[in-house]
C-alpha cells in the first residue's frame, strides 16, 4: 500500500505494483484474491483513486486494467467483491455511500477514464470488462447499456 502513495517521484512504483497486481488478478482464482485485496484495503484504494482526476493518466489506465482484468475472470465475483469493500468501508467510515452507490461509482470510472487507456491490450480489456458485465445481468450494468453502449 506504501507503493501506492501517490506522487511525482512514485509513479514507476505505482505502475509496477499495479501491473503486479493486474498479473495476480490473471493468474490467481478471485475467489483466493478476493480477502486479501479487501481485507488489504488495496480494492478500496483503486475504485477510491479513480475518482481522483488529478492523478496521472498513466496511473489511472493502470488502475482499470486491475479492474478490467478481474472483472475478466469472473464478473460475478467482481460485484461480489465490489458489495464487500462497499461494506468494509462502510464500517470504516460513516459517509460511504451503500454498496449499489459504490457500484455505480466503479461503472461510471470505467467510462470517465477510459481515455486515458492508450495501450491496445489495456484499451481492449477495459471494453470487453465493461461489456461482460452486462453479462452478470445487474440491474445497474444494464442500465448502461442504452447509454454508453447503444447510442
Amino acid at each position: 500500500m506504501q507503493a501506492l502513495q501517490i506522487g511525482a517521484k512514485n509513479n514507476n512504483a505505482v505502475r509496477r505494483t499495479e501491473t503486479t497486481v493486474s498479473l495476480l488478478a490473471r493468474v490467481v482464482p478471485l475467489p483466493t484474491l478476493a480477502p486479501v485485496i479487501i481485507e488489504t484495503g488495496l480494492f478500496q484504494h483503486v475504485i477510491t483513486a479513480l475518482e481522483n482526476d488529478t492523478q496521472s493518466g498513466v496511473i489511472l489506465a493502470a488502475y482499470l486494467d486491475v479492474l478490467a482484468r478481474m472483472v475478466l475472470v469472473d464478473p460475478s465475483m467482481f460485484l461480489q467483491i465490489v458489495f464487500e469493500a462497499a461494506r468494509v468501508m462502510k464500517l470504516s467510515d460513516a459517509k460511504v455511500p451503500d454498496a449499489e452507490a459504490v457500484l455505480e461509482q466503479v461503472l461510471d470510472s470505467f467510462w470517465r477514464n477510459f481515455d486515458y487507456v492508450g495501450e491496445t491490450r489495456m484499451r481492449k480489456a477495459v471494453a470487453m470488462a465493461a461489456a461482460t458485465l452486462l453479462t452478470t445481468g445487474h440491474r445497474q450494468c444494464l442500465e448502461r447499456l442504452d447509454g454508453e453502449f447503444c447510442k
